[in-house]
């Protein structure tokens, strides 16, 4: 499968080609088109969206002076799959949005608060490793015993400069949903999303006891508990 950006080119080209045709030139001397490109299941020519659109002038122009006609049916295909391409790359021009997935379904009972330690609570979030494949964070879901505003941060593995630092506030035991505002799609790599424990000056988050962690394609993401004092890297 020759997969893109939203569809399978062959299937999909193998579906375009013969909607629009060639019309075989009737001038003294005209090449002898195939069905390869004179085959129209629309009814249409390219010859009717332009008047110097002909096989005659697109023969002219062709690099192979004195081309023959198989060299010519070869140009012509060409020039419509070129734009049948440039269809479809206009059409399916936005990144392709492959899943959309919660990380997990809450069992709803027997949530624990978690005693702060010193330590940096998140999730792991591990980008698969292709150059075209990105994550991006919708919302987070922040439940904790008291109201408390501090920072959420996002690090990118290796650095320990915050790819993505944004102030939260929660509301007492109550599952609060905040949107990120500043940067959220991360690339492949291994990445941390948390908070430190040392900034909740008494609150405490809850363990939400997970009824099952549900699937995903294009990234990994662990929950874990770091020690961290802000001078190393994780």
């Amino acid at each position: 499968m020759a997969y893109s950006n939203g569809y399978d080119i062959t299937v999909v080209y193998a579906a375009l080609k013969d909607r629009i045709g060639f019309r075989q030139p009737v001038y003294t001397g005209a090449p002898t088109l195939t069905s390869a490109v004179t085959t129209t299941s629309s009814g249409r020519y390219l010859e009717d969206f332009h008047a110097i659109a002909t096989v005659k002038n697109i023969k002219a122009s062709m690099e192979q002076v004195g081309a023959s006609d198989a060299q010519l049916i070869t140009h012509l295909e060409n020039i419509r799959k070129a734009a049948i391409m440039r269809a479809l790359k206009a059409v399916f021009s936005d990144p392709e949005v492959v899943e959309q997935v919660k990380l997990f379904s809450r069992y709803g009972r027997n949530d624990e608060l978690i005693e702060n330690s010193g330590r940096f609570i998140g999730y792991e979030i591990n980008v698969a490793d292709r150059p075209d494949a990105a994550v991006q964070i919708d919302a987070l879901h922040l439940y904790f015993d008291s109201v408390k505003t501090f920072n959420i941060y996002l690090f990118k593995d290796g650095d320990l400069t915050p790819v993505m630092t944004q102030s939260v506030t929660t509301v007492a035991d109550k599952i609060t949903e905040v949107i990120p505002t500043a940067e959220r799609i991360i690339g492949r790599g291994k990445y941390y999303l948390g908070y430190f424990q040392d900034d909740l000056d008494g609150a405490k988050a809850y363990r939400e006891q997970v009824d099952c962690w549900n699937e995903t394609l294009f990234f990994f993401c662990n929950s874990n508990r770091y020690r961290s004092n802000r001078r190393y890297n994780f």
